[in-house]
């Protein structure tokens, strides 16, 4: 069976390699109110920007009239009342407006698109009203679900508010309540996981209850399929994730081999588990939860059994210590691809919390199951056996704290090539097979250099990166010697564009440090995302070393470009200045300022923007910022008399694409090859003008738009050049 999963496995990696399944595009019915008609699956409370809704996802029994014949999947609304009469298995029609899912601009973001695509979800509909409830609904899951509510209300008596929406998380599978600090906080030291229903419950909960029954004495061919119906329940109440269905499976098989009275293998439940799993949906071979799911339980298995076997320690205690920290290891570098490919960093520390946060799982849910089946009768009881479970997770954050604070704690590495990735997984499995052939040093050095490989970064020349932010600019620079630079950051029209773009680009790319940040001038769409980067510093971001702003007169300083001083003086970030003739080199790359001139005076911001050229052996790039009006035409001049610029090989275009911006005058001075322009889709500007666009055609100039094509890169070795757009037209 397991040798016939990996084959099904890689029979289904080849087809969705060969036949890409699209996404359906539900853009033409964004902000439109439609009805829709569909039973109800699962529902949630959540707590929202706007303050807490229902969250009720519906499996549509009629799409709704103009839709694609593909939307058949399901459909989360969020409705703006709690209507008790919408019990789960009842069949609703709701009025709301359609909200799609945001898909992935650039390298590194994150797909909501896709990852609702593996859940088999649609779109959103917010503002959502019931029109009509049917009579008939499923009692077992509205039993369940009432079971889960009185469970999460006991909660929040017994613990204090933050606890109580971990606990629910923990327990409940409520994940839309949990403070999202928590949660990355979690999510950087490695312990994340602790927050899923996952194999650690499902044993926890299912063989205690499965042994409490044995011990007062109910018989084997009653208390296996009790233990079982009860844990598959469970698993529907709290929402039946990947990591729980796998759990509840490879449990179901261990009872049924007590049953019958045979011996349970592990590897086989798991192979019966990932089938029935991607027979359902195969995406899920996409889905970060499946992967580390299957994997941590590979690497308990085979991976950590086999690195650790003959270990030359005859001292049982030490020995026993020492099999718990390199197994601890070994399963971190099992899954090392899968959090490399998924979050593009690394924490160290991750490996001793474990071997601390894991055993405390245990005491942790005994108490918090404890709380809920004694808060149920007695709330006062219910809070003296909260205490225990307090503690811990004051514990666990306190740990987390300590591990934010010290150095390495967050190693980025970048995501791995696709040759990486199959080069690793080639040598763990050679070390699985053949381990009883190669001494325990052997084993470690050869899993060392497989390691040294999966992160291996080998700089390819110049890289440059305009970033889809939407509304607002954002440039990444990696020069020939591996200097990392940014020119502004900012965007009008995207909420966290810092945090949920930039950071994840930069990150994906294995950039550990940026050695400067370039603000072109002080307006919200080239700056808000700064701040992002400055809060994100001491935890998961990314160090800035100096921020260059513009060279003008201090009367042209406006309140904007005060704050960007502050703001970096307090987090002792440098603070340089830049005018006309100034700029950096290394080797063959040099970055130079032609916009504007020292104290520059009498200027607004946008016709101050700092104007950078770049040149590198016969590649150059101009970046102009949103340099307009009197400060284009003193570029204009300049460019004129200097012949600085000359048949240049890419042009950022000026103000998003502003038709008063990037006259023809300019544009046959600097005659581009490539002209990028980033604008958000739909804008109330209207950037970009048409007759920016028919100027830079009459030019012969090619035209990248980032709201069409994504993030596009521009890479040269000095003597070829590649042009690659995140999407393809």
């Amino acid at each position: 069976m397991c040798f016939g999963c990996l084959l099904f496995i890689m029979i289904c990696v080849i087809c969705l390699q060969i036949f890409n399944i699209p996404l359906t595009d539900f853009t033409p019915w964004e902000g439109k109110n439609v009805i829709v008609t569909g039973e109800i699956v699962g529902k949630e409370r959540k707590t929202t920007a706007s303050g807490p809704v229902m969250l009720v996802t519906l499996k549509p029994t009629v799409i709704p009239q103009g839709f694609p014949p593909s939307a058949r999947g399901k459909i989360q609304c969020y409705l703006k009342e709690d209507v008790r009469e919408a019990k789960l298995g009842s069949t609703v029609q709701v009025q709301g407006e359609v909200a799609c899912f945001e898909r992935a601009t650039n390298p590194g973001q994150f797909s909501q698109a896709e990852y609702y695509q593996i859940l088999k979800i649609d779109y959103k509909l917010y503002e959502g009203r019931v029109l009509a409830v049917s009579r008939s609904f499923s009692r077992y899951r509205e039993g369940l679900y009432a079971i889960k509510e009185a469970c999460g209300r006991v909660l929040d008596e017994c613990f204090t508010e933050e606890n109580a929406t971990v606990m629910r998380t923990m327990l409940l599978g409520e994940t839309g309540q949990t403070d999202p600090e928590i949660k990355e906080m979690y999510k950087r030291n490695g312990i994340i996981h602790i927050l899923a229903i996952s194999g650690l419950h499902i044993s926890i909960i299912g063989m205690s209850l499965y042994r409490l029954l044995r011990r007062i004495a109910i018989p084997i061919p009653l208390a296996a399929p009790a233990a079982a119906a009860v844990m598959y329940s469970y698993g529907v109440m709290t929402g039946m994730s990947t990591s729980s269905l796998r759990a509840i499976v490879m449990f179901g098989m261990h009872m049924t081999a007590r049953l019958l009275g045979r011996t349970y293998d592990l590897l086989t439940a798991l192979a019966a588990a990932a089938i029935l799993i991607l027979l359902e949906q195969p995406l899920y071979l996409y889905h970060s939860g499946f992967l580390f799911s299957f994997l941590a339980v590979l690497a308990i298995s085979l991976f950590a059994p086999a690195m650790n076997h003959s270990l030359p320690i005859k001292i049982p205690l030490i020995k026993k210590s020492v099999q718990a920290l390199l197994s601890g290891c070994c399963i971190s570098a099992a899954t090392l691809p899968i959090y490399l490919i998924f979050y593009y960093q690394f924490p160290p520390y991750s490996i001793l919390m474990n071997l601390i946060v894991i055993p405390l799982m245990s005491i942790l849910m005994i108490t918090g199951i404890l709380t809920m089946l004694v808060g149920c009768i007695c709330i006062p009881i219910g809070k003296i056996t909260a205490v225990i479970s307090s503690l811990i997770l004051e514990f666990y954050q306190n740990l987390c704290t300590f591990c934010d604070q010290l150095p390495l704690n967050n190693l980025i590495i970048g995501k791995p090539q696709m040759w990486q990735i199959i080069t690793y997984g080639t040598i763990l499995v050679v070390l699985i097979l053949f381990h009883k052939r190669m001494k325990i040093h052997i084993r470690y050095l050869i899993l060392t250099v497989g390691i040294l490989l999966l992160v291996l970064k080998v700089p390819v020349g110049l890289t440059i990166t305009l970033l889809d932010v939407g509304q607002g600019d954002c440039i990444y620079i990696q020069s020939p010697s591996g200097g990392n630079y940014l020119i502004d950051g900012g965007s009008s029209s995207t909420k966290g564009s810092g945090e949920y773009r930039i950071l994840p680009y930069l990150k994906s790319q294995g950039v550990r440090q940026l050695e400067a940040v370039f603000i072109t001038h002080p307006d919200q769409d080239h700056y808000n995302a700064f701040p992002e980067m400055l809060a994100a510093m001491d935890t998961h971001g990314i160090p800035i070393k100096t921020l260059i702003l513009p060279a003008v007169h201090e009367g042209s300083r406006n309140e904007e470009y005060r704050s960007l001083e502050e703001m970096a003086a307090a987090a002792g970030i440098k603070v340089r200045y830049i005018s006309r003739g100034q700029g950096l080199q290394e080797g063959d790359f040099t970055l130079q300022c032609l916009h504007p001139e020292t104290a520059a005076a009498g200027l607004e911001s946008n016709a101050y923007s700092t104007v950078l050229l770049l040149k590198y052996q016969g590649f150059s790039a101009l970046f102009t910022g949103d340099v307009e009006g009197a400060g284009e035409q003193a570029l204009v001049r300049y460019i004129a008399q200097s012949r600085t610029v000359s048949d240049l090989t890419v042009l950022k275009v000026s103000h998003h694409g502003s038709r008063n911006s990037t006259a023809e005058e300019f544009l046959r001075l600097v005659n581009p090859a490539y002209a990028v322009i980033s604008a958000g889709y739909g804008n109330s500007y209207g950037h970009p003008h048409k007759e920016l666009i028919e100027r830079l055609k009459n030019n012969n100039t090619k035209i990248y738009i980032t709201y069409q094509r994504g993030a596009v890169t521009f890479r040269t070795n000095g003597e070829k050049m590649t042009v690659e757009s995140f999407r393809q037209q």
